[in-house]
């Protein structure tokens, strides 16, 4: 809401304080020029001082839109960051395979490895974990999806065993997360 008081043709412009105790925001200025005013404003040190003043006047109204300056409570700050590290999980896990053994008994192979995670607040579970598998020349053989039901809490590891078969012309593989599902 503006203040002001009407003084003959003109507003005079009133500033009040709006906030909280520490901060103190200008609401409003309102300056109302009449046309007799317009017509005055030919002398030229009044036509300054005006400008002048319609400036700061433009200065002011245009700081005082948009942010109040308002922190946000150290909560916030954290339900901000676990759902940052929940959309970008991408970012807090990464996945290191330790080997592949071939099991002649079951006629599988076995990928162990782990996932590690580095987010701050974040908690995951059942992670899809995405291994492809490649020839010698880098075409890919098949992709297959295993999901990890273990729960990853943060700045932690988890350890996985994949158990497999492998295309016949399998020289390496690669192990991608796919997707998790965050925990609140």
């Amino acid at each position: 809401m503006c203040w002001g008081s009407y003084e003959g043709n003109t507003a005079i412009p009133n500033v009040r304080n709006v906030g909280d105790n520490s901060k103190n925001i200008f609401s409003c200025i309102w300056l109302k020029l009449d046309l007799n005013l317009i017509t005055m404003l030919k002398k030229p040190k009044l036509m300054k001082v005006l400008s002048n003043l319609l400036i700061y006047v433009s200065i002011i109204l245009f700081s005082c839109g948009g942010n109040t300056g308002r922190q946000k409570s150290p909560e916030e700050l954290r339900q901000e960051l676990k759902m940052t590290e929940h959309q970008n999980f991408n970012q807090y896990l990464t996945v290191e395979t330790k080997s592949a053994d071939y099991k002649l008994w079951t006629d599988n192979y076995s990928i162990t490895g782990s996932i590690k995670s580095t987010a701050s607040l974040a908690r995951f579970k059942d992670v899809v974990l995405t291994v492809t598998f490649l020839s010698s020349t880098d075409t890919e053989l098949k992709s297959v999806d295993f999901v990890i039901y273990k729960f990853l809490e943060p700045k932690s590891k988890t350890d996985f065993e994949i158990k497999t078969k492998m295309p016949s012309a399998t020289k390496k593989y690669n192990v991608q997360i796919k997707t998790v599902v965050p925990i609140d």
